[in-house]
């Protein structure tokens, strides 16, 4: 059987799953008080700071100080 308003299987072990916060941080490379600062330097909030950290720390030259 499927869902057929998202077109899967209705037993979707994910169905309700959700990416949180700490998810996002883990995953960016920084610990909280880092993207804390980011967040308050670029007035923007903490899941999106997360993705800007994650974004600069794989450029180059992007972790030089």
């Amino acid at each position: 059987m499927t869902d057929a308003r998202e077109g899967r299987p209705d037993k979707w072990p994910l169905k309700d799953a959700m990416i949180t916060l700490e998810d996002c941080i883990a995953f960016c490379g920084l610990d909280k008080h880092e993207v804390g600062a980011i967040s308050e330097h670029e007035h923007i909030p903490e899941i999106a700071a997360t993705a800007l950290a994650d974004y600069l720390l794989k450029q180059p030259h992007g972790v030089e100080v």
